[in-house]
């Protein structure tokens, strides 16, 4: 391993002259109390941690969650947490559930069974104290963007939605915001609809109407998947920006595991509706614990954590499943190391510190 998550800095300064916890006027989960006590230091684990609210705290929990699609079991019994002001990587190949799961969490879709928690309180439904906090970028701006609606009128839509502010206040948030995601915001710019941009652009204007409301997680789903190699990396590097300067959680999904090493801090691998891998990105990424985790690192073209396999010989042929399998490990006929346990049982997502593995024979 040689490298992770590429590295950002602090937003803020420090500053000697601060009154309660040292760090909160740069923290994204400082409370009232933060500003007026100093946390004495606690004990958790084997390690003491000076901090309110006992060191950093899940934002968007996700427990339980299963679809299916007629016949089809598309997620059985995910479960994910995002911490706060952290990236979440999921990834998996096509048709794993990895959208399903995101508009699941957005009420896109309605899921047969879930549990979902933000900040800590039980979301029943999806209202606009949800949306307010809670954004998601979509993986076509062509599709997700209306062709009837210019620059200004999308990325103030959900301005007007919420009813935020005066129309005045509207306008000036549309053009800070387009600012920050790195896009004219002059009038001859806010006039220009969807075919007259390019398809960063659109991209761009996607991600501005996102952050419109200021939320404090993004839920990126495969955000460069239509982007040229030059303009993914750009985007890319938008996102990891905006996240330091404005404080987001991060749930960014996709099939590329050299892309999720770059801006994931944690990795959930998630096959045929099933989480089978889950921890510090690069953990896995250097030691992966599951068959498939490790058949997905080898696959990636530009990862040079191979763990000096040859892939030629040791990868099965990886193809999208018609339906998922009733009982057993989905991966298990597929798995070079599958013994008879596999094929009859459902391996549970066990610690196997410091992450969790679902396989009987990691």
């Amino acid at each position: 391993m040689t490298t992770t998550k590429d590295l950002q800095g602090i937003p803020g300064r420090m500053s000697h002259h601060v009154e309660g916890c040292p760090f909160h006027p740069r923290c994204t989960q400082r409370i009232q109390i933060c500003a007026s006590g100093v946390p004495a230091p606690a004990g958790d684990g084997d390690r003491l941690i000076a901090c309110h609210r006992g060191g950093i705290v899940p934002l968007l929990e996700v427990k339980r969650c299963s679809k299916s699609f007629g016949s089809l079991k598309v997620l059985q019994g995910v479960e994910c947490t995002l911490h706060e002001g952290e990236t979440l990587a999921l990834v998996g190949e096509s048709g794993s559930g990895k959208t399903t799961l995101a508009r699941a969490i957005m009420g896109l879709v309605n899921a047969d069974e879930a549990e979902t928690l933000l900040e800590g309180q039980r979301i029943t439904k999806r209202t606009r104290d949800f949306y307010q906090r809670v954004q998601m970028i979509f993986q076509n701006p062509g599709e997700s963007i209306s062709h009837r609606l210019n620059v200004l009128q999308t990325v103030k839509e959900p301005l007007d939605i919420h009813k935020a502010g005066s129309e005045e206040d509207r306008l000036k948030r549309v053009r800070r915001v387009l600012n920050e995601v790195e896009l004219p915001s002059d009038d001859a710019f806010l006039k220009k609809y969807p075919h007259h941009l390019s398809a960063g652009e659109a991209q761009r204007v996607a991600i501005a109407r996102a952050l419109a409301l200021n939320p404090k997680v993004l839920i990126a789903d495969e955000p460069t998947s239509s982007l040229d190699a030059s303009v993914q990396a750009k985007i890319l590097k938008l996102i990891m920006n905006l996240q330091e300067k404005m404080g987001l959680s991060v749930l960014f999904i996709t099939h590329d595991l050299a892309l999720a090493k770059k801006t994931s801090d944690r990795l959930a691998v998630i096959l045929s509706g099933r989480i089978v891998e889950e921890g510090p990105t690069s953990e896995i990424v250097s030691h992966p614990l599951h068959p498939y985790t490790k058949a997905l690192i080898d696959f990636a073209p530009l990862l040079e954590d191979r763990l000096g396999r040859n892939t030629a010989q040791t990868i099965p042929n990886i193809k999208r499943q018609t339906s998922a399998i009733a009982s057993g490990c989905p991966y298990a006929h597929r798995c070079p190391g599958a013994k008879n346990r596999c094929f009859e049982d459902n391996p549970e997502l066990n610690a196997c510190s410091p992450r969790k593995a679902a396989c009987f024979y990691p």
